[in-house]
């Protein structure tokens, strides 16, 4: 009889959306019947153009049960265990989201002392290009919880506080899809057709950048620039790590012996700064996974179009609903919080107060900024979007460098708007921002 086989994501320990149909897919050899039970429920399917879907009814939270799938003769059968109904959550963006709890002020203290019993984390993995070792990458990837403290280290730290908070504000298992990669545009999210009027430029360059060039010489050249870029990064990680103040004019001189900082690289198919790249290579990959929402931090490698984020920013979260087919699936959307890079007076990402972050200040520098957090607070996708403003909540010197409440603050004020009553904890004014989510 056919075979058939789940999507990558479907492992053990995962997490389902509660109160929402739940999609379970994957692919197979056409005509085979593909039936699943869940919770005392029975669906079935048959595998169509390679693929199969089976939709599940909504249900109410619960942990610690078994999904079966099994042909109509019984002979390919999957059990996964260890599910858990509860909330999903897909974690989008670039280095901010990225960011792992390790390296936040305060992660190692809650790798070594948190007892989160009720968060698991499933990592796509990162890939650009359907290579020898993208399925086998695919394939290993797993849900993890806390208690595997190497998996959860190099969770995302935003994402980690606010599974937790939802946890335990809401009594159910919090489920995290890492779906992020550093340094990357808005645009490498986001499929061509939706690239239209300012945004198209993204495409336009680069389409004129590979203009009559081979593809396996763009691969080609790609790989050098990687392996020379690490060594670079190598010899920077030398500089940082070495005792005295540090500057990027510092770091670029200290480097000379390798070479100019030569990142992003050369435009190529595997570059995952090019557009459009990562939905067909990450996103694409666990779609129709049924979401509660999406958590989105990003913002700084669009600074190059301030103008054009409104609207990019628009059509990624109108194609990825789409894409879902739930034009209400809530967006949570990250304000970029201050960075003053080398100096206070030098750089556009150093607010003088609260208000410069939604001033266009051509005079003093900070446009590029303001701009970008403009376009988060009046994109036109109010619909289920909120946002959370830490512009004045950030490290200064080191953009990453958040502390964990400002990583809670997030999930906070979303839950008390989302769910009702008031938030899980009731802080003080940080820094001067006032830490409030709104529509956006």
């Amino acid at each position: 009889m056919g075979k058939f086989q789940t999507a990558p994501i479907f492992t053990n320990g995962m997490v389902l959306q509660r109160s929402r149909n739940i999609c379970i897919f994957g692919t197979g050899d056409e005509g085979t019947e593909v039936i699943g039970e869940l919770c005392g429920f029975r669906s079935s399917c048959t595998v169509t153009n390679g693929k199969w879907k089976i939709v599940f009814p909504p249900m109410g939270a619960c942990r610690f049960v078994i999904l079966k799938l099994y042909d109509a003769d019984n002979d390919n059968v999957i059990r996964i265990e260890n599910v858990a109904i509860g909330e999903v959550w897909l974690a989008g963006g670039q280095s901010n989201m990225e960011f792992e709890l390790c390296n936040c002020k305060g992660g190692k203290e809650a790798l070594e002392n948190d007892d989160t019993k009720d968060v698991r984390y499933y990592y796509v993995p990162k890939k650009t290009i359907y290579d020898e070792d993208y399925e086998e990458n695919m394939q290993n990837a797993k849900w993890t919880d806390f208690s595997d403290k190497d998996a959860a280290a190099h969770w995302s730290a935003v994402g980690y506080y606010f599974a937790k908070e939802m946890s335990q504000y809401l009594d159910v298992t919090v489920g995290v899809i890492g779906c992020n990669w550093g340094g990357t545009s808005a645009s490498c999210w986001i499929q061509r057709e939706y690239a239209t009027g300012d945004t198209k430029v993204y495409f336009d360059d680069y389409d004129a950048a590979i203009e009559g060039k081979d593809i396996n010489q763009l691969i080609s050249d790609y790989r050098e620039y990687e392996k020379y870029q690490q060594r670079w990064w190598e010899k920077s990680g030398e500089y940082y790590a070495s005792e005295g103040e540090h500057t990027w004019d510092g770091c670029l001189e200290y480097c000379m012996s390798v070479g100019p900082d030569r990142y992003p690289g050369p435009m190529a198919p595997c570059n995952p700064t090019a557009p459009g790249i990562l939905y067909e290579s990450m996103v694409s990959r666990v779609l129709p996974y049924t979401l509660g929402g999406v958590l989105w931090y990003q913002g700084e490698t669009d600074e190059t179009h301030p103008d054009a984020y409104y609207t990019l920013l628009t059509q990624l979260i109108r194609n990825w609903r789409e894409a879902w087919g739930d034009d209400e699936l809530p967006f949570i959307i990250g304000q970029l919080p201050m960075y003053a890079g080398g100096s206070p007076d030098g750089d556009s990402w150093y607010p003088r107060s609260s208000d410069a972050c939604v001033q266009d200040d051509q005079e003093h520098g900070y446009s590029s900024a303001a701009r970008l957090r403009r376009a988060r607070r009046y994109s036109p996708q109010r619909q289920a979007t909120r946002r959370s403003q830490v512009c004045n909540a950030g490290a200064g010197y080191g953009i990453r460098r958040l502390r964990r409440s400002v990583c809670a603050d997030v999930e906070e004020r979303y839950l008390a708007r989302r769910y009702g009553g008031a938030p899980v904890r009731q802080r003080a004014r940080r820094f001067q921002g006032k830490g409030r989510a709104r529509g956006i």
